[in-house]
């Protein structure tokens, strides 16, 4: 079943359609459970707030739930045109029962992917992230830096990561890249706006500026047209509708944790076009596929 849900900002005249599948034909998936704030109101989002505390609801009466936290991931999907080496299997560090009372309170301690389920063997459950107190925004120097590896060689980045001050090596960057702090303040406010959204539609099992499609909408921005299937996505990027372009396919890899994880199908006919994007970036452009002189 798929609901469509629709609000509407009378104020501003603005309408928001949004579809959301509905399977209560299994019992274990993330459905079954519902994490409500301090105010009681729905924890929507896949991402927690780490200072929040969270009440745990389940579609059963349950004395309890078991909890299993994964480290994040701290590497970075290939380029589009190097071969995609086998993903690591996920191993939790921690896992335990949580009680379930109406005095308990839940708090996401540690950053990691949180799967709730009702049983260790349970292939379904509920995850939820802590990445931070400012997912999916970007606030602190060292968070500013990381995206930057899309744009610089492994060399590069060791030498910013050894500055003692973040914000300085974030600062030299895109100096460095632009030529002047006018031309740096708007490639800065493009790149993270594109980092920030990736963070808010693309999050997986990892934070979303670290997914194939994220790093995709990072380094080319919006595609022109978006095909979409239950288990494919098709990335068209049209040069002013001439035929001269190309497309991203990415499959859904579904698991027990998420339905969002997409990986692209990569190929050595992608080289050329990602060095020409990220050198674009790496001479002070901004930039988009359909206006790649944006100085």
């Amino acid at each position: 079943l798929v609901a469509e849900i629709r609000l509407t900002d009378i104020n501003r005249g603005i309408t928001h359609n949004s579809f959301h599948i509905i399977d209560k034909t299994n019992g274990n998936n993330e459905q079954n459970i519902l994490l409500v704030n301090d105010d009681f109101s729905p924890l929507f989002q896949k991402f927690a707030k780490p200072e929040a505390r969270y009440k745990i609801k389940t579609r059963y009466d349950l004395d309890s739930i078991f909890i299993r936290i994964y480290p994040l991931e701290t590497s970075l999907p290939p380029a589009p045109d190097q071969t995609l080496t086998a993903e690591p299997l996920l191993k939790p560090d921690t896992s335990f029962w949580f009680v379930l009372r109406d005095t308990s309170w839940f708090r996401f301690n540690q950053r990691g992917m949180y799967f709730f389920s009702f049983h260790p063997n349970n292939q379904g459950g509920l995850s939820v992230f802590n990445f931070g107190l400012n997912y999916p925004r970007l606030k602190d120097a060292e968070e500013l830096l990381e995206p930057l590896q899309y744009l610089t060689t492994k060399k590069e980045y060791k030498k910013y990561l050894e500055l003692t001050n973040p914000k300085l090596a974030v600062d030299t960057f895109w100096m460095a890249t632009t030529g002047n702090a006018g031309r740096a303040r708007e490639a800065i406010r493009i790149f993270y706006n594109r980092v920030q959204l990736a963070n808010y539609y693309f999050t997986s099992l990892t934070q979303g500026w670290k997914t194939d499609r994220g790093m995709i909408y990072i380094v080319y921005g919006a595609p022109m047209m978006l095909y979409k299937t239950d288990s494919t996505e098709r990335w068209v990027y049209d040069k002013n509708n001439q035929n001269i372009g190309m497309e991203f396919i990415f499959t859904n890899q579904k698991n027990i944790f998420t339905s969002n994880h997409f990986v692209l199908h990569r190929g050595e006919a992608f080289q050329k076009s990602w060095y020409q994007a990220v050198n674009a970036w790496r001479a002070g452009y901004t930039f988009d596929f359909y206006e790649q002189d944006t100085r």
